[in-house]
């Protein structure tokens, strides 16, 4: 961390459920840094204000047509003259209805669609990598954090760093009175002449609400709640149902994968009661069942 700089930042978060809105957050802030030691003072900026504000406005907008639940979150922040906004919206659409998924020695395997292979390795191999855990990953698959700002929020310059061999090296904070960690900013996973075979049979995830790393067993879970049994030309939609395996398990069952980078939209990511927007993008990817 640099010696003497000035964090200020301004954030609101939203929740709304069926167009309407249920609850809404606003922050704002300034820390003066100076080593280890942090100067947090609840002071408004009014620049950071108007920003946010005006950012978390457009979000209203798809959060008052959509019916289900929609968290909306916007900062605009400050290090020193470095200026930068974030801006997030997740809603999940789970089912309520659909046929229970196959036992997991009836398995099937895994066609992870809309970059939704993306939220399976930023649990998988980014949160490992926080922790300094590494597992081996296919040759032509690349993993890597590629922040999309210059300066982070600890007044140090970002780099691009390989998931696969390396911890996060961008240093990130959701207030004013939070410390900085090493944290993901906008993961990318990139296939090389991955091999693209499609089994006839297979689970295509959709969307997934949510994940978890546990660093001390390196089991990931995720919530998986749009899937569709898919045999031939037949299609069965899927209950919601959960995933669970260790991250070398993951890493191993990992068959192949097509085309571009896809955005998987509204990823926000807790790790020590800091939640922050994380960018997701992978391509359509093929697992063995998990």
């Amino acid at each position: 961390m640099s010696a003497g700089y000035v964090f200020s930042i301004a954030a609101r978060d939203e929740l709304w459920s069926g167009g309407v809105l249920i609850e809404s957050r606003a922050s704002h802030g300034r820390a003066r840094c100076r080593g280890n030691e942090i100067d947090a003072v609840s002071i408004a900026d009014p620049e950071l204000i108007a920003r946010s504000e005006s950012r978390i406005a457009s979000l209203r907008e798809m959060a008052r047509t959509h019916d289900g639940r929609v968290r909306i979150v916007a900062s605009s922040r400050r290090v020193n003259t470095y200026e930068r906004d974030e801006s997030v919206i997740t809603r999940p659409s789970p089912r309520r209805s659909g046929e229970k998924v196959a036992k997991p020695d009836e398995g099937l395997p895994l066609l992870w669609k809309n970059g939704s292979a993306s939220v399976l390795l930023h649990e998988a191999c980014g949160h490992a990598a926080e922790h300094g855990h590494q597992s081996i990953w296919p040759a032509w698959l690349t993993i890597h954090d590629e922040p999309d700002f210059l300066i982070d929020d600890a007044n140090e310059p970002t780099r691009i760093t390989d998931l696969t061999k390396e911890s996060p090296s961008t240093s990130r904070r959701k207030s004013f009175n939070d410390i900085p960690l090493k944290r993901m900013t906008t993961l990318i996973a990139r296939q090389h002449d991955a091999p693209r075979s499609l089994p006839h049979e297979r689970i295509e995830i959709e969307a997934v609400d949510g994940g978890a790393y546990e660093p001390l067993t390196g089991i990931v879970t995720l919530d998986i709640v749009v899937a569709d049994l898919v045999r031939g030309d037949d299609l069965t939609p899927l209950q919601p149902f959960r995933i669970e395996a260790h991250r070398e398990r993951i890493a191993a069952s990992i068959k192949g994968a097509k085309g571009d980078p896809l955005c998987y939209d509204g990823v926000v990511c807790s790790r020590e009661g800091q939640e922050l927007v994380v960018g997701s993008f992978a391509p359509l990817m093929l697992t063995e069942t998990l």
